[in-house]
Parts: C-alpha cells; structure tokens; sequence
C-alpha cells in the first residue's frame, strides 16, 4: 500500500470530525445579525401599498414593498435603526 492511499482514511476521519465545528462556526456568526420584516397598508383603507422604498437611516441598505406592501431588510446587526418610508403620493 503506498502512502497517499493510507494517509487517505485518516484525513477523512479528520474532515469529518471537524465538518460539525466549521457547521456550528457558521451558526454563530449567523446569528450575530438580523432582520426587520413588515408590512406598509394605507391606514385610511387598510390595503397594502407596493412599490415603497423603505431604507434604513444611516446605512447603505434600502429595499422596495412587494405587491402585498411586505418588505425585509436582512443582514443588520443588533440595534435600534431608524426607517425612511417613501411612496408617492404619501407623505
């Protein structure tokens, strides 16, 4: 048996062992941001309004209601964040 087929088991086990700590690793690191999620309706008649930029005062990071007026900013850090609604014909 030459060596690089008898090193071969032994680097798998290694990879294999050390594939739930690099998983876990991931886990972490995930978790150290967040999301903010709604949902933009006219409160006169209570329908969603699409197509409003919502942005995130202070940071480079905007995003734009859905036709069911939902919105998601992903990958924020914990914290308090200010949001800027801006739709025509609202003020």
């Amino acid at each position: 048996m030459d060596a690089a087929r008898s090193h071969a088991p032994r680097l798998a086990r290694v990879l294999l062992a050390a594939l739930p700590a690099l998983v876990m690793a991931g886990t972490v690191a995930a978790q150290d941001v967040g999301s903010i999620r709604g949902v933009v309706s006219d409160r006169d008649f209570e329908s969603p309004i699409p197509g409003v930029v919502v942005q995130v005062l202070g940071k480079d990071l905007e995003t734009t209601t859905g036709p069911r007026g939902d919105y998601v900013l992903e990958g924020l850090e914990p914290g308090v964040y200010t949001l800027v609604f801006t739709g025509d014909g609202y003020q």
